[in-house]
């Protein structure tokens, strides 16, 4: 999908709380992928890895239905034995090298990052993606000052990966990302939060043509 002339549409990815629903949880996700998601990051925290294996199983019918990628957070396990598309690395992941080297894992791997230093070494350490955040000021972390669009640009001046953007992302904010070459945008809470989670995608998606 075009924006412009030669200019590429951002792609939407929408990482998951589940606690944040007005709604049923797996409705929401499957209205969100309808809506045009590139890809689904199920990020639930507080599961136990066998629950979060069974939760992933029915997000993955769905996503499979839609077309849509999913990569679980930090859990290789699970994202092994659903044989998803890859595995979002945290703070609280494993070391990449690890997963790479010991667990030789051969999916897609992603790491958040917060500095160009961090973005640097997932780089050099294999990741495949970053996802740079938090952008904006975002109720999910509170009293952490944002790192606004300096910190996309600090990051693309030391890493070629493909870049995504996280943190207080809506419809409004979008025209100014549209000008980062960024990969795509990562949001939770706009559309986890929204009664109509496919209206809050095409939202998304339509803001590029601004």
């Amino acid at each position: 999908m075009e924006r412009g002339a030669g200019a590429v549409m951002m792609k939407i990815w929408l990482v998951t709380n589940r606690l944040l629903c007005p709604g049923d949880f797996l409705k929401t996700v499957a209205e969100a992928c309808r809506g045009g998601l590139e890809a689904v990051i199920l990020r639930e925290k507080d599961l136990s890895p066998a629950a979060l294996y069974e939760l992933a199983r029915k997000v993955k019918s769905i996503t499979d239905t839609h077309g849509v990628k999913l990569l679980i957070s930090n859990s290789v396990e699970v994202a092994s034995a659903v044989e998803c598309d890859g595995v979002h690395l945290g703070r609280e992941a494993l070391p990449l090298e690890a997963i790479r080297g010991k667990l030789c894992y051969r999916g897609r791997v992603g790491v958040s990052v917060h500095d160009p230093s961090a973005a640097r070494t997932a780089e050099e350490k294999g990741a495949d993606y970053l996802l740079a955040g938090h952008i904006f000021p975002t109720s999910s972390k509170p009293g952490l000052p944002p790192g606004g669009l300096e910190l996309l640009e600090s990051i693309r001046e030391v890493s070629s990966l493909p870049l995504l953007a996280i943190g207080g992302i809506t419809p409004e904010k979008v025209p100014a990302l549209c000008r980062q070459e960024l990969e795509g945008i990562a949001v939770m809470s706009y559309i986890m939060q929204s009664p109509e989670p496919y209206r809050a995608v095409r939202e998304l998606i339509q803001a590029q043509g601004k």
